[in-house]
């Protein structure tokens, strides 16, 4: 029975992630540039500060994943230069075992 209580929860991917917020956003701006659903009527106004919120909060999104990758990418060539270090130890280390085995 806690199968049917339980909502499923999907995870998507961080590229399906970013199509959909790309569609979003689009959808949203449409919205704004026709003027939302009637601006006279208060729901109109109500969905076109939504639309702003929205569109905000995507852009906000946006700008600290292009922050994230910018660190990741700077991250990348020290974190490849220490893990060759270490490679690097461990393999004169291996060859000095087997040289010290070989002699015996």
């Amino acid at each position: 029975m806690s199968y049917y209580s339980s909502p499923a929860v999907a995870v998507a991917s961080p590229k399906k992630k970013g199509k959909l917020m790309k569609g979003l956003s689009k959808d949203l701006k449409e919205l704004r540039r026709m003027g939302g659903l009637g601006v006279d009527t208060g729901e109109g106004k109500m969905f076109l500060e939504a639309a702003e919120v929205l569109l905000s909060l995507i852009e906000k999104l946006r700008a600290e994943e292009k922050e994230m990758k910018r660190k990741k990418k700077e991250e990348k060539p020290a974190m490849k230069a220490a893990r060759k270090k270490t490679c690097t130890k461990d393999v004169f280390f291996k060859l000095f075992l087997r040289v010290v085995i070989i002699e015996r």
